[in-house]
């Protein structure tokens, strides 16, 4: 958190056992691919990371992630490959640039909490409507729990 890191060693990849990782408010341009070999994280911040913009393709390969915080950033479009991290539970994507969803976002249907606000949305597709039923309908189930 808050270190002008603008890059991260390899060797975060033999962290394997690490559950969350907050990289929050940095100079990140990018992520090492090592990042991937995290298969036991659970959340990651890169939120307030200004110039990241691209995510490398093995994070995606962090299936046990339930939180992930990429506000703050210069997203100019939504990496359809988040669609494929199916245990998210917390999505946070809120002050980008980005313009339009992926269909394939109703694929995240462990969504409870979902954060999209501050964008350049020019549309949105008929399927997010279906994903935020879902997610309405979650919180409600856990209220009368």
């Amino acid at each position: 958190m808050n270190n002008d890191l603008q890059s991260l060693p390899v060797e975060i990849g033999n962290l394997h056992n690490l559950k969350k990782l907050n990289l929050s408010d940095n100079d990140l341009q990018s992520l090492p691919a090592e990042i991937g070999n995290l298969i036991n994280l659970q959340e990651l911040n890169l939120s307030e990371n200004k110039l990241l913009q691209i995510l490398p393709v093995e994070i995606f390969k962090l299936i046990n992630l339930e939180k992930l915080n990429l506000s703050d950033n210069n997203f100019q479009s939504f990496p359809v490959e988040i669609c494929k991290l199916i245990n998210l539970k917390n999505l946070d994507f809120r002050n980008n640039i980005i313009k339009s969803l992926p269909n394939d976002i109703s694929k995240l249907i462990n969504l409870e909490k979902l954060n999209l606000s501050t964008n350049y949305f020019q549309s949105l597709p008929v399927k997010i409507y279906i994903l935020i039923i879902m997610i309405y309908l979650c919180c409600q189930m856990k209220l009368v729990i």
